[in-house]
């Protein structure tokens, strides 16, 4: 039987474009981001609305911290780095000269690496109400097709293991060519999105290309991609109200789930490895009413000796020209 997804909830508490939907670690707590400045988190079994915080400016980027459940890092369209202990906004100051779209921090919760189109920024995290600015990375050189073009960061992802635990995994958009990424958990493909016909996967280290997934996209814009249930599938948003969904076992395309004529831009997903849930976030680029979270749910048996979370140890310094990867050791 197909697997299949149930929404479970809808809330409608953001009035503008959401941008940016994120479980906390244990997979108890949703926070949503939206353009209108606010950041909503709720219950994320129930849908009930638990603290709404009010911003500076649109909210680009979330990522809750590991190994600290109740703190939540935000980027914000002004350029501001915001963090949120449950309700209370504990640090907020100009970080960047352009937008915050993305955010990562490694495992032990202490690195930070920011990203606000061209500029990359590493901090080392000291409490909640300081930071410290290490250091600043430059892009790679630009291609000569693309060399009067700016060079913008469409994902940020640290390395856990192997050889190269602690080094940062960089992707950058050359006018398209590549869009939001997304890494295995187990650090062995990573996910591209193209902007022009779906999602195409690279076996790293070395950006060998493995498979594509083609699907049509009306609007020539960068839509989110994501691994989920530890690389066993892989969702992607869409133009045209559904996120897909894909086996990446055997490439099925799994039924997709609906959300109505309306561009998915926000995606995040939980896996909860006692029940056996998997639970999928979904945000909508609107405005006014349309504009929702929408939470869906499955549960599914496990084959008895399957084999998850297994983690590779490898080596990946590399420069791949054509994907525009580049991976950098922070030295923090």
């Amino acid at each position: 039987m197909p697997l299949q997804y149930f929404e479970k909830w809808v809330h409608t508490c953001h009035t503008d474009s959401i941008d940016c939907v994120a479980f906390s670690e244990d997979g108890v707590f949703l926070a949503s981001g939206s353009m209108d400045g606010t950041v909503v988190i709720c219950n994320a079994a129930c849908g009930t609305v638990l603290h709404i915080i009010h911003c500076r400016s649109g909210v680009l980027a979330l990522k809750w911290a590991p190994t600290r459940l109740h703190e939540v890092w935000c980027g914000l369209g002004d350029g501001r780095l915001l963090c949120i202990i449950t309700k209370i906004q504990t640090l907020c100051f100009r970080a960047h000269s352009y937008p915050i779209e993305h955010l990562a921090f490694d495992h032990s919760g202490l690195k930070l690496a920011t990203g606000a189109q061209q500029e990359l920024k590493v901090w080392r995290y000291l409490s909640p109400d300081r930071l410290r600015h290490v250091n600043d990375l430059s892009p790679p050189g630009a291609a000569s097709l693309t060399a009067q073009e700016p060079t913008l960061v469409t994902s940020l992802h640290w390395l856990h293991s192997g050889d190269d635990a602690g080094c940062l995994l960089v992707t950058y958009l050359y006018q398209g060519i590549t869009g939001h990424a997304d890494l295995s958990p187990d650090e062995t493909r990573i996910a591209i999105f193209n902007q022009h016909n779906g999602v195409d996967v690279y076996k790293i280290p070395g950006a060998i290309w493995l498979k594509s997934y083609r699907f049509q996209i009306r609007d020539n814009i960068i839509l989110p991609v994501y691994w989920i249930d530890e690389g066993l599938r892989l969702m992607t948003g869409s133009d045209s109200g559904t996120v897909c969904l894909w086996n990446a076992k055997n490439d099925a395309q799994l039924p997709p789930l609906l959300h109505g004529e309306i561009h998915e831009i926000a995606l995040s997903a939980h896996y909860d490895f006692v029940t056996h849930t998997c639970r999928i976030a979904t945000g909508t680029a609107e405005h006014g009413p349309r504009t929702s979270i929408r939470l869906f749910e499955t549960k599914e048996l496990r084959e008895a000796g399957e084999t998850r979370g297994l983690r590779a140890t490898h080596r990946s310094h590399y420069w791949a020209s054509g994907l525009n990867l580049i991976q950098w050791d922070s030295e923090l």
